[in-house]
């Protein structure tokens, strides 16, 4: 979905990760409204946006690279 908007995956998923949760689902949320070529329900778009940012929001995403296990 990232990549057909043109924005790079791996990019977003790391400035995702180092956002707040709220701040994340919010940009996240953003994100999805502009993807038009699948329509979602609010509902269901809040439910997708809530289960990547808790994927990305983990005990090993927080603090610099080099301290995760």
């Amino acid at each position: 979905m990232l990549a057909r908007l043109g924005l790079d995956p791996w990019q977003v998923a790391h400035e995702l990760s180092t956002m707040s949760k709220e701040a994340a689902r919010e940009k996240l949320d953003t994100v999805m409204i502009n993807f038009t070529d699948i329509t979602h329900s609010a509902e269901n778009r809040q439910n997708i946006v809530t289960g990547l940012i808790m994927s990305l929001h983990t005990p090993k995403s927080y603090g610099p690279a080099g301290s995760r296990p």
